[in-house]
């Protein structure tokens, strides 16, 4: 059996309320996250993690993708 691995860039954030969405989106999905939690977990991780995700993005310089592909 062959197997491969699939690279894919899902984008960056420009602001905290862009990134807790996708970090709301992303938790939403069930191939993500299984089970009954997921609803719970989709709401909560944003909140918790947004902050400090955000913080680690504007010590890089926040994303670098939008510049590049608009």
């Amino acid at each position: 059996m062959e197997r491969a691995v699939v690279l894919a860039n899902m984008g960056g954030a420009r602001s905290l309320e862009e990134l807790k969405l996708f970090l709301k989106n992303m938790f939403s999905d069930p191939r993500i996250v299984r089970g009954p939690l997921r609803p719970l977990l989709s709401r909560v991780i944003p909140i918790f993690r947004g902050p400090k995700v955000w913080k680690k993005y504007q010590q890089i310089g926040g994303s670098r993708l939008h510049r590049l592909t608009e």
